[in-house]
């Protein structure tokens, strides 16, 4: 009953639709972050639940925007079922995609990066959907050393589901400039685990691909040394 109530105002469309979308994702925001798969199957199983949050992602109000994409996140973490049905909602990837290059805050962009990481970790057609959709440049665009950390981790564990398992991805991400962009953060991250997880990333690029190995060496003899140090 609640989650359908919620879907009558994500799907609002008056001179208040925006107040009222903002409202229902809140009320999703509550539900979605409780950690119990079943809840979480219930909420998307409601009718034009999920065509409401691609609405709301696609139109809402920054804000909205945002915390739509959170939901999305939370309601797809390890549920196969949520995953599927987010990939082959029309748009909605594209819409989380359009998030991360365009949002005004930086904690959208790390929003629409957290759910786009929750899409494609372990989903070879959502994998698939994601970088036909244009996802891997926007995502290297936010290794850059001026974003907070944890956006920058964000970025950094997307592009490494999208890479695992996927020879296509992995060379479509070394060939839009990513092990440039990790090479930097290895060397100059300000955490460890930035570090880290940038020099886990690199190694993932490394996996059946001598070319990228060859790229990293031509980095120079410290970018190597801060490689190693780090795995």
């Amino acid at each position: 009953v609640v989650a359908s109530m919620i879907v009558t105002l994500l799907l609002r469309d008056d001179d208040t639709d925006r107040f009222h979308n903002k409202l229902a994702v809140d009320a999703l925001d509550v539900f979605s972050s409780l950690t119990h798969p079943k809840l979480h199957e219930q909420i998307t199983s409601t009718e034009n639940l999920v065509n409401g949050l691609q609405r709301v992602l696609s139109q809402g109000s920054g804000d909205g925007r945002r915390v739509a994409a959170q939901v999305v996140r939370d309601l797809a973490r390890n549920h196969v079922v949520n995953q599927s049905l987010f990939g082959e909602t029309e748009g909605l990837l594209r819409s989380l995609i359009t998030l991360i290059r365009s949002g005004r805050a930086e904690i959208s962009k790390k929003a629409g990066a957290e759910a786009l990481q929750v899409l494609v970790a372990n989903h070879a057609d959502n994998k698939k959907a994601a970088a036909s959709a244009g996802a891997i440049a926007p995502l290297i665009d936010l290794l850059n050393l001026r974003r907070s950390d944890a956006t920058i981790r964000a970025a950094l564990t997307a592009l490494k589901h999208l890479a695992l398992g996927s020879k296509s991805n992995i060379e479509t991400i070394a060939n839009s400039g990513a092990i440039a962009a990790l090479i930097t953060v290895v060397r100059s991250g300000k955490e460890d685990i930035t570090r880290r997880d940038a020099a886990n990333t690199l190694n993932i690029l490394t996996v059946e691909s001598t070319q990228n190995v060859k790229l990293i060496a031509k980095s120079g003899a410290e970018a190597v040394d801060a490689l190693l140090r780090m795995l």
